[in-house]
């Protein structure tokens, strides 16, 4: 499989290896400040970075009626747990269309919610970090075999790491909607101060 792969496969020419494509959508009640802090946690606890800046637009639009349409974009990366000479990139996008505010009832408690259709979008992929490799003091020396006996011969397991990683988040994202999650959340003073939602 992984001679399959590499034989289609250049970093010279193709320097972004896709591991995975995905976007998780869900149209009902829910929390916008916390869904947006719920994955920046995600990022911070799974040695994603940066710690700061990772938000690389950010645009809202309201109409007449305060039902707001609302997009942002994250980049964030890290290298491999197993070699430095791989990194890996994902790419966040949050769109919401008709956000609105709403009251729920949770526990007796009246809470303020939003409602609206929420799309979380992912892109994850390998980008090979030459620089790296030309620092190693022994396979600087041999960049041929370390392409043919180390680079492909192991793209395929990096590959399924961040599928993994990334899948991971998606599952993440996911249980916190469909649970609900949000609900036990509102009436809590957060621990970290909010970021660019609000």
């Amino acid at each position: 499989m992984a001679k399959h792969l590499v034989g289609t496969y250049s970093h010279k020419l193709e320097p972004r290896l896709v591991a995975a494509t995905f976007s998780v959508k869900y149209r009902d009640i829910f929390h916008m400040k916390n869904l947006y802090k719920l994955v920046h946690e995600w990022v911070l606890e799974n040695g994603w970075g940066p710690d700061k800046d990772l938000e690389k637009f950010y645009g809202q639009k309201t109409d007449q009626s305060k039902s707001s349409e609302l997009w942002i974009w994250w980049e964030i990366g890290k290298k491999s747990k197993h070699a430095s000479y791989y990194n890996y990139k994902m790419k966040i996008k949050f769109h919401v269309i008709g956000l609105g505010n709403k009251e729920v009832m949770h526990e007796g408690k009246k809470l303020k919610a939003n409602t609206g259709e929420c799309e979380v979008g992912v892109h994850a992929w390998i980008e090979f970090n030459e620089n790296e490799w030309g620092k190693h003091k022994f396979l600087k020396h041999f960049p041929g075999i370390f392409r043919k006996r180390i680079f492909e011969a192991n793209i395929e397991d990096h590959k399924r790491e961040l599928y993994r990683e990334a899948y991971n988040f998606q599952g993440t994202v996911k249980r916190y909607l469909n649970m609900k999650g949000f609900l036990s959340e509102l009436d809590i003073e957060p621990f970290h101060p909010s970021y660019s939602w609000h």
